[in-house]
C-alpha cells in the first residue's frame, strides 16, 4: 500500500518535470536566430519527467517486492539525471538575473532531490516489509 502512495506522489513530481520548464517555471524563449541551452533542458526535462511517470506507473500497478525494487532503483537513476540536467549534463544560461537560472534550475533540482527521497524511502520501506514476513 505505501508504493501506491509513493507512486501518487511521484506522479505528480514527474508531471512538474515534464510540463513545468515549459509553463510553471519556464525557460528562456527560442529566437529565430539563437536557441540557449535552457531550451535543451527543457527538453530533456520533458524526457525524464515522462520517464518518471512510466516508472510511477509501473510501480502502482506492480504486485512483487523484487519488480518494485528495481523500479526504486530507476527512479532514484532518473532523480540523479534531474539534477544533473540543470547543472552538468546542459546547463542553463549564465546570467543569474535570467529566470531559467533563478527558478528553472533550483526548482529541477528540489524536484530530483525530492525523486531521490521517495526511491530510498520506498526502497528500504519494501525491504522491512520483506523481513516482516
Amino acid at each position: 500500500m505505501k508504493h501506491k502512495i509513493i507512486s501518487a506522489i511521484t506522479v505528480l513530481i514527474a508531471i512538474l518535470v515534464a510540463i513545468g520548464p515549459k509553463t510553471i517555471f519556464p525557460v528562456c524563449a527560442v529566437h529565430s536566430d539563437m536557441v540557449m541551452r535552457c531550451h535543451y533542458t527543457a527538453q530533456m526535462s520533458l524526457g525524464l519527467g515522462i520517464s518518471l511517470l512510466g516508472l510511477a506507473i509501473f510501480l502502482f500497478l506492480s504486485r512483487t517486492l523484487a519488480f518494485q525494487k528495481g523500479i526504486y532503483i530507476g527512479q532514484a537513476i532518473l532523480g540523479i539525471l534531474i539534477i544533473l540536467t540543470p547543472t552538468v549534463l546542459i546547463g542553463v544560461c549564465e546570467s543569474p538575473m535570467m529566470h531559467c537560472h533563478s527558478t528553472t534550475s533550483p526548482i529541477l533540482i528540489l524536484l530530483g532531490v525530492f525523486v531521490i527521497i521517495l526511491a530510498v524511502i520506498g526502497y528500504f520501506f519494501n525491504g522491512m516489509k520483506k523481513h516482516e514476513k
